[in-house]
């Protein structure tokens, strides 16, 4: 933070055109200005923010000046309330500019109050993160560090941080009561408050672990949030969440506890009107476009060799007939993956089922993936051609896969393993750029 500090402060306020001052961000500091014909002025701003609600802004002038001073309202906030002088300003709204444009005098004071409640904010996989106020609050975690390699320069290591309890839980909450399931507990203002052991104000709320969240084919962060809701039948924990700058490992996205609703029926994707709803990338850059999805290059006319996936996490099929158009726009393999868990970034880092069309190789490939290896289950040389759309049929059925082209009543490849019986479905390209559009799977 030796840069962080420094340019949050100097970047907090600004001068106006009118020869005022605006506040961007709130802290406790001094700022050092002119005003109106080049009068002098010191504010003292006094605070806790953003631990605490109040900020007290204390002015001293060289001589009475008028000038506008303009205050950034939080969005957050649904309570705002200014004094000036202890009486109170109107105008107040929340994601606005409250502008106060009066003679100002040595001693005056603005004290400003901005309500802290605890809310919710919808993210990746159904998931939530938790805030209060303007800070986004993060599992406690306690730490184990070691140092793994040593510098010439005495007292600079490089250090490994891994968890030294555990991390992987869903919440029990209820966003419609959140401010009454979660306590507040508070305590004295440190002279750092992020550092997790003394940090100010620290959240509780009840959790249960999900076993079956881990860390990565990597090992070196865990897997993406589960789809919430999620089943767990472990014990209810009561969990410490802390300000997520206190944390060095950091949990902040959590799943919630409950009973799953993931698609298992009929699921339907075709990029209308750009967007990509419901589903998640993982690698290399995809994006929308005539109402389709398009792998961007990642130099030299490739997606890389690290792969593009694009999974609908909310999705769980077993048995089913699974469709989507595939053009492959440059050398390398595009195509649908099934039967999914556990995606994450890298080549073969997912675990389940990939039919991919390469039009130089000119193979149709049916294979699977554990997590970090590639494994071939049916190959066959296959016509396919650059930038031709091939529409891609999958028929499965418990251990027995067929896979059809362009509307065939003749399999083009057949395959048997039993490794993986449910999971999402995806879209994948792996070095190839591509084009990608009209999924669609119905349950048998």
């Amino acid at each position: 933070m030796h840069m962080g500090w420094p340019y949050f402060v100097k970047n907090s306020w600004l001068a106006t055109p009118e020869g005022g001052l605006a506040v961007i961000a709130y802290g406790p500091m001094e700022i050092n200005a002119v005003v109106a014909n080049n009068v002098p002025i010191k504010i003292e701003a006094i605070t806790n923010y953003p631990f605490e609600e109040q900020i007290k802004l204390n002015l001293s002038l060289a001589r009475p000046a008028s000038f506008p001073l303009k205050l950034r309202i939080p969005s957050w906030c649904a309570n705002p309330t200014i004094q000036v002088n202890g009486k109170p300003v109107k105008g107040a709204v929340s994601g606005e500019i409250l502008t106060i444009n009066r003679q100002w005098h040595t001693k005056d004071n603005v004290t400003l109050n901005f309500t802290m409640v605890i809310s919710t904010t919808k993210q990746v996989n159904n998931g939530v993160s938790i805030e209060r106020g303007p800070l986004v609050y993060a599992l406690k975690i306690e730490e184990t560090k070691k140092n793994v390699k040593d510098f010439r320069v005495q007292g600079f290591h490089e250090t490994e941080i891994s968890p030294a309890t555990p991390w992987n839980y869903g919440l029990l909450i209820d966003p419609a009561t959140i401010n009454k399931d979660i306590r507040i507990g508070k305590s004295k203002m440190p002279e750092n408050p992020f550092v997790q052991v003394q940090t100010p104000v620290q959240l509780k709320i009840k959790g249960k672990r999900i076993p079956s969240w881990t860390i990565d084919y990597n090992k070196t962060a865990a897997l993406d949030v589960p789809y919430s809701p999620v089943t767990s039948d472990q014990r209810t924990e009561e969990l410490t969440l802390v300000p997520y700058g206190s944390e060095d490992l950091r949990v902040s996205i959590f799943p919630t506890i409950g009973q799953p609703s993931l698609s298992n029926s009929v699921y339907r994707q075709n990029f209308d009107m750009g967007k990509i709803n419901g589903m998640v990338i993982y690698g290399g850059g995809l994006f929308c476009k005539d109402n389709a999805v398009h792998c961007a290059s990642n130099g030299n006319n490739s997606s890389g060799d690290q792969g593009s996936k694009i999974v609908a996490t909310g999705t769980n099929f077993t048995d089913f007939i699974y469709t989507a158009d595939v053009k492959v726009t440059s050398p390398g393999d595009a195509g649908l993956m099934f039967r999914v868990s556990d995606p994450a970034i890298g080549a073969n880092a997912y675990k389940g089922y990939y039919v991919g069309l390469n039009p130089v190789k000119g193979t149709l490939e049916l294979g699977k993936a554990n997590g970090k290896e590639w494994k071939v289950l049916a190959s066959i040389k296959y016509p396919v051609k650059l930038n031709e759309n091939y529409n891609v049929k999958i028929e499965a059925v418990g251990s027995n896969f067929k896979v059809f082209i362009n509307g065939s009543g003749t399999p083009s490849i057949t395959a048997a393993d039993n490794e993986f019986k449910a999971g999402s479905i995806g879209l994948r390209t792996y070095n190839a750029l591509a084009t990608l559009d009209n999924l669609e799977i119905k349950a048998l």
